[in-house]
């Protein structure tokens, strides 16, 4: 950590090379001269303005966030690299456009900047549950997170809440667990809400899970083309439980509502010899077993 109370500057030509731990603190003003070679990989913090000189090479790399609480005032210079780049304004020079943000940097104007910035976001699935984690790199005026689930990645409801910290720059972990999640494929996202309503709505996270005592098999099979039996393992909270019986050529022979247990496969009239699919749906998780036939 390098921390400055006043101002900091990097002269003309000079170098800034910062590694991955690193991170900086200006209290004041940041100058970096003409030529100056900037390259960030750790978070920044400017208190002040950041002024930068022609033909000044500037990166920043992800997963560094620079955030700057004045203006950046620039003579046409352009920032690279993949991380988050914040500022109240940007400012041209004398006689250029203004910074030139390229890849994943922007330039953003403060006022109107959202509760947080996320960083990672993930979904894990085991032991009949599924974990959310993920991480903020700074949060202002931040109230707390809204998580949301949804069966078809369009309709989302809330399924829990969790509080933020208020203000903060530095990296805050978070964690959430759904212990009744849905069978096969659902999506979650995050809804930060600010203390003053303000909400951002953040990027939709498919997960695929499937219930570690969910057991499901057909018998006799092979089978003689009269009634067969499914046996059903799967807690009750699931809402779908169907069964669909197709032959080869894909006509459907039988559907049926299951229930959690043993459920009698009836067909109306003996099946012939040959190759059938059973495809069992269980909410928006979806299982296939052969059937044959002597």
């Amino acid at each position: 950590m390098f921390g400055s109370t006043g101002a900091m500057i990097v002269g003309n030509g000079g170098n800034l090379d910062m590694v991955n731990s690193g991170n900086i603190n200006v209290g004041g003003n940041f100058t970096t001269g003409n030529g100056a070679i900037i390259n960030f990989s750790g978070d920044v913090n400017i208190g002040g303005n950041w002024n930068t000189g022609n033909s000044s090479s500037i990166t920043v790399n992800s997963p560094s966030v620079v955030i700057v609480d004045g203006n950046i005032n620039t003579s046409n210079e352009e920032v690279n690299g993949d991380g988050i780049l914040r500022a109240a304004t940007c400012t041209e020079g004398s006689g250029g456009t203004g910074i030139k943000p390229t890849g994943d940097i922007t330039c953003a104007d403060m006022v109107a900047w959202l509760p947080i910035v996320l960083g990672s976001f993930d979904a894990t699935p085991a032991n009949n549950v599924i974990t959310l984690e993920w991480e903020t790199i700074s949060e202002e005026n931040f109230d707390f997170f809204s998580i949301e689930r949804s069966e078809d990645g369009e309709n989302f409801y809330e399924i829990g809440t969790t509080p933020g910290h208020g203000n903060s720059n530095d990296r805050i972990q978070y964690s959430f667990e759904d212990d009744n999640p849905l069978f096969g494929l659902s999506f979650y996202r995050l809804n930060a809400i600010d203390h003053d309503g303000t909400y951002e709505k953040f990027q939709i996270l498919p997960v695929q899970f499937v219930p570690n005592d969910l057991q499901v098999s057909i018998y006799p099979n092979p089978g003689k083309g009269n009634n067969m039996r499914l046996r059903f393992g799967l807690p009750t909270e699931a809402k779908i439980k169907t069964v669909s019986v197709y032959s080869l050529s894909g006509e459907r022979i039988l559907e049926k509502t299951l229930e959690v247990g043993k459920n009698d496969l009836e067909f109306q009239k003996r099946l012939d010899k040959g190759l059938y699919f059973a495809k069992i749906q269980i909410d928006n998780y979806t299982t296939t077993q052969k059937l044959i036939i002597n």
